[in-house]
């Protein structure tokens, strides 16, 4: 393994140092980008400043599909039109976070065989705090020239469920049940619940009960304990809430309807 960095002041070009470890000016390269968080402006000028040292004929940029979703198609197609430079953005399909901070600088043999690299991965996310700004975050980056371990990487992308520019933007308002728009509300603080019963039944603790139990649910004991009896089970609430926002009407609810 190569140097480990704790930075916060130059992380561009300090990351641009580390992929350009293994360079040799008479090939060509391709970039690999993966982050969670991203900022077009940010990975703009880390591709630019790369171009000043080594022929790049290809850039691939990997990120969350909550972050794609954020930034919208328009802005992300705007981001991959860099003269003739190929640059290709996907969004990683995946329910949970896609949390990769890694970025790769590769040249290829003729036999399509990684000739020399460098991977570098860290804590830093594609973001001007990440990786631009000054007085930004404190990260730490580490770097590696090892071939098995860059082709390790690669083929660990090769294999991520993707989706593809021009299908960023196809979910609406009418797909509220899915997790990609639920996500994007909290991101935006908007929250949607259609409530039946008071905050209390929500930590209410639930009882099953055996045969035994069934047979005695009538028993007027389980009430004088403060236990809510229904047709195969009991639950008790434990937490009780008083407060209601003053700026809500308690017997108000809201639903999609509410955000048009």
């Amino acid at each position: 393994m190569g140097d480990q960095l704790h930075i916060r002041t130059r992380k561009k070009t300090k990351l641009v140092d580390l992929l350009l470890k293994a360079q040799d000016k008479r090939r060509c390269y391709h970039l690999y980008l993966t982050s969670c968080y991203f900022t077009p402006e940010t990975a703009k000028n880390i591709i630019g400043k790369l171009c000043e040292s080594i022929r790049l004929t290809g850039v691939t940029v990997y990120i969350d599909r909550k972050t794609a979703t954020l930034h919208g198609s328009k802005v992300l197609t705007k981001f991959c039109k860099n003269g003739n430079l190929e640059i290709k953005l996907f969004a990683v399909d995946s329910a949970i976070l896609f949390h990769s901070k890694a970025y790769a600088l590769v040249s290829y043999s003729e036999s399509n065989e990684i000739y020399c690299g460098s991977l570098v991965v860290g804590s830093a996310n594609l973001t001007g705090n990440g990786l631009a700004d000054i007085g930004g975050n404190v990260e730490c980056l580490l770097d590696t020239q090892d071939d098995e371990i860059l082709v390790e990487f690669l083929s660990k992308l090769s294999s991520l469920p993707l989706i593809d520019l021009v299908n960023i933007d196809k979910f609406k308002l009418a797909d509220k049940d899915k997790y990609t728009f639920k996500y994007a509300l909290l991101q935006r603080g908007v929250f949607i619940h259609k409530w039946t019963d008071d905050l209390a039944q929500y930590f209410a603790v639930k009882y099953i009960l055996n045969d035994s139990g069934k047979e005695k649910i009538g028993d007027p004991v389980f009430k004088d304990r403060g236990f809510n009896v229904e047709t195969a089970t009991i639950s008790k609430r434990y937490f009780h809430f008083d407060y209601e926002p003053p700026h809500l009407d308690s017997n108000s609810h809201y639903d999609a309807d509410d955000l048009k």
